[in-house]
C-alpha cells in the first residue's frame, strides 16, 4: 500500500516545473483512467495514498526552493 505513496513522490517533486500553478488533481486524474480503461481496480486508498506521495514530493520542492537548492 505504501509504494502507492512512494511512486508518487517524483509527481510531486515534477510537476511544479510543469503544470500551472493552480493544477492539483493527478492522484484521482490517474485512478480514473484506471477506471475509463478498465486497468486495475480504482480504489479510494490508493487516491490518498497516491496524494500523500505528491504532497511529500511538493513538500520536498517547496523546501529545496527555500534552502535555495533550486531556483
Amino acid at each position: 500500500m505504501l509504494m502507492n505513496a512512494f511512486l508518487f513522490v517524483p509527481v510531486g517533486l515534477s510537476l511544479p516545473n510543469v503544470l500551472p500553478p493552480k493544477t492539483h488533481p493527478v492522484a484521482v486524474a490517474v485512478e480514473a483512467a484506471q477506471l475509463w480503461f478498465h486497468l486495475g481496480r480504482c480504489e479510494v486508498d490508493d487516491v490518498i495514498l497516491n496524494t500523500l506521495g505528491a504532497a511529500i514530493g511538493a513538500a520536498a520542492y517547496v523546501w529545496r526552493v527555500k534552502n535555495g537548492e533550486i531556483s
